[in-house]
């Protein structure tokens, strides 16, 4: 059985579609990785173990903006 990396992953969605979208952890961009509407990060260096703030913000192909803030402790 293939080893799991913890991490986390959102889905994005939107009627007109999801045209990009940016994720900062603490106040800095954070690299996601997406496939199709499923944007997933692996913990890494970046996400020490302590308490995080993660925001995200999605930008639809009409121009709307949605965001989602998540504070969890890792």
């Amino acid at each position: 059985m293939p080893a799991c990396s913890p991490g986390m992953s959102f889905s994005l969605s939107d009627a007109s579609g999801i045209k990009s979208y940016r994720a900062d952890l603490d106040g800095k961009w954070l690299l996601f990785s997406r496939k199709g509407n499923v944007i997933t990060y692996t913990f890494d260096d970046h996400c020490r173990p302590g308490n995080h703030q993660l925001v995200i913000t999605a930008y639809d192909v009409a121009g709307n903006e949605a965001t989602y803030t998540l504070n969890f402790k890792r």
